[in-house]
């Protein structure tokens, strides 16, 4: 399981470092960019010579398997300066750098100077894997472990000021909330480090603790680099995820207007501009979301007429055919006009009917409408919803039937502003399919038939 874990955070950090490197080409090359695409470069370096396969092969380190020790966790130092770098030049003034820059980098410096010198001076073997276990009892390597930790911890905690420091002043979206992810990511990293200089003090006193160190102390640097990882990349994976949310919620608006457009399609077809609708089930989704991967329909004016020649002389004449605009196959109908256009005409067109509907319309049906709806609870927005929803449903009954209403009131059917007209729509279009109280007034205002 800790090997796993391991290979997931290096082919994260990999996969961030290739992603971060391929955007510093397409963009101004600012020290931030830069400093990020190094840290990630950095990281996944140190993780990667840490396993035993790749150092065991390595020259530096086939005589003294331990040294990967003291490489590995040097460029975490190294990671720990360039993540506070890249805040400092994303928090301060471009001319006011220079003093945190030099602070940090000194402290940096005098941490690595330390843990050279006391590793250099401790009496390790050549047991890599299990290093706190094996050697935290002898001289110098718990004060060794404790000045890497002391410096994780300082670093965790500067990266987590200045990134929720500077998640405040940043955009809403994206960018604030991976900010924030940097941000959260010391958490696990606070417990990494509790963990460690646990085990290695109690190591020295000779205490047996009944886990191993090892496997502990990597699912807790898996799970502090994740959060890391999902805030360094976020605008590579963020973007699709925030537009596939958008298009589910946009299509679910469909699938609830269109029976009620369907109705108006139904008895006042002149209104649709693009013609019936075709599929609006979820397996159309390919065609309907139109994701940037999807291959399209190439598109042709809206006026345009589509010609089906015969492939052959001896076929009929009739399948020489012009088709007008709309009226394509319903499995292409979206890729040509698109979910968001779909969504748009129909609710623009359910609004204009209530326009065509006033002569149909009798002010007793509200009434009705209303006080059935206050006798079953409603109020508020859906008692106005299921009002309109029985108004229009009474009034198109008598536009199929051609019953006009001799006093009308000269009122549409709809009364909402533009702001609000696809919420309005989607509540009229619920209360017209599941209202009892819409059903019961349509029941009981039925013409009578002798």
């Amino acid at each position: 399981m800790a090997r796993a874990i391991h290979l997931a955070v290096i082919f994260m950090a990999w996969g961030g470092f290739g992603y971060k490197f391929w955007r510093l080409w397409q963009r101004p090359r600012t020290p931030a960019v830069v400093l990020f695409c190094a840290l990630l470069f950095v990281f996944g370096l140190s993780m990667t010579i840490s396993l035993p396969p790749i150092y065991l092969h390595l020259p530096w380190f086939s005589t003294s398997p331990s040294l990967v020790r003291l490489v590995q966790q040097s460029l975490i130092v190294v990671t720990g300066a360039l993540a506070q770098l890249l805040f400092v030049y994303l928090l301060f003034p471009a001319g006011k750098t220079r003093r945190p820059v030099s602070r940090r980098l000194a402290l940096a410096g005098v941490v690595l100077v330390a843990m050279i010198t006391l590793f250099s001076l401790a009496p390790i073997g050549d047991d890599a894997e299990d290093f706190v276990a094996a050697y935290a009892s002898r001289p110098f390597v718990t004060e060794y472990l404790l000045v890497f930790l002391t410096y994780f911890a300082l670093s965790l905690f500067d990266l987590s000021r200045l990134s929720f420091r500077y998640a405040r002043h940043a955009p809403e979206g994206l960018l604030r909330k991976g900010i924030t992810l940097l941000g959260i990511a010391a958490v696990p990293g606070f417990a990494y480090t509790v963990h460690k200089a646990g085990y290695t003090v109690a190591s020295r006193l000779g205490v047996h603790l009944p886990w191993p160190e090892g496997p502990v102390s990597t699912a807790l640097i898996g799970v502090t680099f994740l959060p890391f990882f999902a805030g360094a990349t976020i605008a590579a994976w963020g973007p699709p995820i925030v537009s596939f949310r958008r298009k589910v919620g946009r299509f679910q608006v469909y699938r609830e207007i269109l029976p009620l457009w369907s109705a108006v399609y139904e008895v006042l077809p002149g209104l649709a501009l693009l013609g019936a609708p075709g599929f609006a089930s979820w397996r159309a989704l390919g065609r309907v979301w139109q994701i940037k991967f999807a291959v399209s329909a190439p598109r042709r004016p809206l006026a345009a007429p589509v010609i089906r020649p015969s492939t052959s002389s001896t076929r009929p004449n009739h399948r020489h055919r012009q088709e007008p605009p709309g009226s394509r196959s319903p499995s292409n109908r979206f890729t040509r006009h698109g979910l968001d256009v779909r969504l748009y005409r129909c609710v623009i067109e359910i609004l204009d009917s209530g326009f065509e509907l006033r002569p149909y319309v009798d002010a007793r049906v509200a009434e009705l409408a209303r006080d059935r709806g206050e006798k079953a609870g409603l109020d508020g927005k859906e008692l106005e919803s299921v009002v309109a929803a029985a108004v229009f449903a009474t009034a198109l009954r008598r536009k199929r039937d051609e019953l006009k209403v001799p006093d009308a009131p000269n009122a549409p059917v709809f009364s909402a502003g533009t702001a609000e007209a696809e919420e309005y729509v989607r509540r009229v279009a619920r209360a017209y399919r599941r209202s009892p109280v819409v059903a019961a007034v349509l029941a009981e205002t039925a013409p009578v038939t002798v």
